[in-house]
């Protein structure tokens, strides 16, 4: 994880600062939808949550 977050940090929001802390929200984020969506029943509840998750996750990223 350590070595993944630096790649996309330089995409995030923020300052030089914030953006590996925005990165780190946004690799946590990631990998907590996909869980929570492994743990409820297949079909729009699950879609409900990866789709929150990447709203959430897209409103750090700069956009191009």
């Amino acid at each position: 994880m350590a070595e993944l977050v630096p790649t996309p940090a330089p995409a995030m929001r923020g300052t030089p600062g914030e953006q590996p802390q925005h990165a780190w929200t946004a690799v946590a984020t990631i990998i907590g939808a996909v869980t929570v969506a492994r743990a409820v029943p297949a079909g729009e509840e699950s879609r409900e949550v990866l789709g929150a998750a990447l709203t959430a996750v897209s409103r750090l990223v700069v956009e191009a």
